[in-house]
């Protein structure tokens, strides 16, 4: 039996009644203690907005804009408001302590460990977070040695030896000059060896405006092929800070006399001088990096030298927060003489004989359009890289060689904050053409294209797993003689 009230003299009057009071009591029951926090994030040293970092509250996240802004939703309870910028002290705010706006300062952190790299996985992360060992040379390093080439540094590194020119790290791959170390050499992310004969030519990267060299030792094929079996380098250049930067340099070398002065054989020493200069800089939501290098070498061996000169344009436009477009630019432009082996070792130590001299002039570089889009709260981002890739090489003794690469690659990368996980995959196509002495009868063609993917783990704050899987096809259409030499079908194919 039911007892009705006489506020109440039926049960489907009751019902709706009932009904009414969620309708009109529900909602702000919902929003009660909801608030929303606005706030810029600053870094706390230089003042320059931090664009693109997290604010998150439970499963709720978003992004800084240009200006370092952000505005997020939150219930007022003892959950933690969470801000996180890379290479960056984590904050966490509280509820009951929050205003509406507030402007928050982050501090950089001095651990070498939370230094951000990109080469292990093609998204950054902390040193202390990547599964591969990584050697990360920063730019203060390369200006304190008067660094004038990348080798010159990569030298130093333990377990990276140059050789005639060519990087080989942990003697992964012997040696085997002028057919490639299995190394690859990156700038900013994208491959830069000379696409005939997976050569670094060092000149051409500019020492003035790398921000930092990453160095990995251990294969990285999953991602980035079966050139970097061995290993990579990645050459990653500066951006635009909130402050204008400028740089300039000038260097002078002087060689002194050899102890045995028999080796002698010159009556003015050999010298080599330079100079060079980077400027970065905003101007509004563009950010600009230029720089400029020359120099000139009389080789202490005779009869060598160098003469050449290099600029680099580096534009990013921030359409917003989450929207990137930009293009970067690398010419190099030069002569040099030099020979492969003295004539004894005696007088004719640093002089060449006449059937080993090489003389050549080149012209080379690289044009890199690119394109970036990110998610509101950044867990998700596409970006597209390219790069066409030109050298023109003259030298004599036929061996001259000429050829254009053209590479793209879209990358998507989805991080799933809560399970602590992030996916990495893209598929990636380049095309090249060679014109070389070499190959007397025709054009060398080239195409590859991979679909790769990667997925990185975190369990326990301890234990980071990576796992990775690659697709990858290689096409060579090839001349039919090298060197006067017929050359079967299947060997070039």
């Amino acid at each position: 039996m039911i007892n009705i009230s006489d506020d109440c003299q039926s049960l489907g009057h009751c019902a709706l009644r009932f009904l009414l009071c969620l309708f009109l009591i529900g909602p702000s029951l919902g929003l009660y203690g909801q608030s929303t926090l606005r706030g810029q994030i600053l870094d706390d040293a230089t003042n320059e907005p931090l664009i693109g970092a997290t604010v998150q509250w439970e499963n709720v996240a978003v992004i800084s804009d240009d200006q370092g802004a952000f505005s997020i939703v939150f219930q007022n309870d003892t959950s933690a408001i969470v801000i996180q910028y890379l290479s960056y002290q984590t904050q966490n705010l509280y509820a009951s302590s929050l205003d509406t706006f507030v402007q928050i300062r982050m501090l950089r952190s001095e651990n070498l460990l939370e230094a951000i790299t990109v080469s292990s996985g093609k998204y950054e992360r902390s040193l202390a977070e990547s599964t591969a060992s990584i050697e990360v040379l920063k730019a203060n390093l390369l200006e304190s040695n008067n660094t004038t080439a990348v080798d010159e540094i990569l030298d130093k590194v333990p377990g990276v030896n140059i050789i005639d020119g060519q990087a080989n790290i942990r003697g992964g791959s012997g040696y085997s000059y002028g057919a490639g170390s299995r190394v690859m050499l990156l700038l900013d992310d994208i491959p830069a060896l000379q696409v005939d004969a997976g050569f670094p030519n060092w000149e051409d990267y500019p020492v003035e405006s790398i921000e930092q060299i990453e160095v990995l030792k251990g294969s990285a094929s999953a991602i980035y092929g079966s050139a970097a079996i061995n290993g990579i380098i990645n050459l990653r250049t500066a951006y635009a800070k909130s402050e204008p930067q400028t740089k300039a340099a000038l260097f002078y070398t002087h060689f002194m006399n050899p102890s045995d002065l028999d080796k002698k054989w010159w009556s003015r020493a050999p010298y080599q001088y330079g100079a060079s200069f980077s400027d970065a800089r905003k101007i509004g939501k563009l950010d600009l990096v230029t720089g400029g290098y020359y120099t000139k070498l009389e080789s202490f061996r005779q009869d060598d030298f160098q003469h050449y000169g290099r600029i680099n344009l580096n534009a990013r436009y921030r359409f917003s927060a989450r929207t990137i477009a930009g293009v970067a630019l690398n010419f190099n432009r030069g002569s040099g003489r030099n020979m492969f082996y003295w004539k004894d070792a005696e007088e004719g130590a640093y002089i060449g004989t006449d059937d080993n001299i090489n003389i050549s002039e080149r012209t080379r570089y690289t044009l890199d359009p690119f394109f970036t889009y990110s998610s509101a709260d950044g867990s998700t981002k596409h970006q597209v890289k390219s790069r066409i890739y030109s050298i023109a090489n003259d030298q004599n003794a036929g061996r001259s060689n000429h050829s254009t690469s053209y590479y793209g690659e879209y990358q998507f990368l989805k991080q799933f904050s809560k399970e602590g996980a992030v996916l990495t995959a893209g598929l990636v196509g380049s095309t090249t053409s060679v014109d070389a002495d070499l190959y007397s009868d025709t054009i060398l063609l080239a195409t590859n294209w991979a679909l790769y993917a990667q997925a990185s783990k975190k369990f326990w704050d301890r234990l980071t797993i990576d796992a990775g899987v690659r697709f990858e096809s290689n096409f060579i259409d090839g001349p039919n003689i090298i060197n006067g030499e017929m050359v079967p079908d299947d060997a070039i194919r």
